[in-house]
């Protein structure tokens, strides 16, 4: 074993091969040597390998530069297995680093682009629901026209008729307004042609079929929408932000009796300092008689 002690016939063969009276070591001198040559001495001795040494670095940054020019003159794309990372772009794992830190690594690059799928992912979700909701609310609208239609006994409207009524609304136009209009064009277009009799559309001024008696109105029920109920107040006390009382019953009386004690000393220490400035003030009046 190297950290055992050989046998003393092999550190004497060892003794014979090495000599006697040979100069000290750098390692046995340890770094306590402190090397006395004079600089100027040690200048000339180490010349030649100083200036074998410039040399050499010399001819390595003349080859780095050759390559480099003839990698930039033959637009050589570099090998992203080179760079650090695969062929698909993932970094690759570095010699002596762990699995846990690989993947603590690999989770900080690839941490945008999951965000940024994540937020398109949500983006994409809201549009949706906000195109389904306003499609719920238009076949609200359109359920909501035809009962009042009916109620009213109107006749049911075109579909020409409906989609400009739905236009005007949208730019906050009244629907009459526009049925009005579209007629006076229709009159308007009719005259100027000859030999053709002009056809008046329907419009909202038509008179309704049925004719409906004011009785029947007036002798209506009312009809009631449906509120929504509302929580009854609780009284207000010092549990209200909680919406309970955490005490039972004994507790809550422990602490009734301590309130109650606490205000009657409350009112004898009150009581008794009033007590005692009136006598202060009587005395000073008699001291000053």
């Amino acid at each position: 074993m190297p950290h055992k002690r050989s046998k003393r016939s092999v550190r004497e063969s060892e003794k014979q091969k090495k000599g006697h009276n040979l100069a000290p070591s750098d390692a046995s001198l340890g770094s306590s040597y402190v090397d006395d040559t004079p600089k100027g001495a040690a200048r000339i001795f180490n010349s030649l390998k100083v200036r074998q040494d410039y040399h050499d670095k010399k001819k390595s940054q003349a080859a780095a530069a050759a390559a480099g020019a003839a990698d930039k003159k033959g637009k050589r794309r570099q090998d992203p297995a080179a760079a650090g990372k695969n062929a698909n772009g993932l970094p690759k794992i570095i010699p002596g680093e762990s699995l846990g830190d690989y993947n603590r690594r690999l989770e900080d690059h690839m941490r945008p682009a999951v965000t940024q799928a994540m937020r398109d992912a949500n983006a994409k979700r809201a549009e949706e629901e906000r195109k389904l909701a306003s499609e719920k609310k238009a076949r609200r609208e359109a359920q909501k026209e035809a009962k009042r239609r009916k109620d009213a006994g109107l006749p049911k409207p075109d579909k020409e008729e409906a989609a400009v009524v739905a236009a005007d609304e949208e730019r906050g136009v009244g629907g009459r307004e526009a049925s009005g209009k579209r007629g006076r064009d229709e009159e308007a277009s009719g005259s100027d042609t000859e030999g053709q009799t002009p056809k008046r559309g329907k419009t909202e001024f038509d008179k309704a079929p049925q004719r409906h008696s004011i009785l029947d109105v007036m002798t209506a029920p009312p009809v009631l929408p449906k509120l929504k109920k509302q929580k009854k107040a609780a009284p207000s006390s010092i549990f209200a932000p909680i919406g309970r009382n955490p005490f039972n019953a004994g507790q809550q009386r422990i602490l009734e009796e301590e309130r109650e004690r606490v205000v009657a000393r409350y009112r004898e220490l009150k009581e008794k300092q009033r007590f005692d400035k009136e006598r202060e003030t009587e005395s000073l009046k008699t001291k000053k008689r």
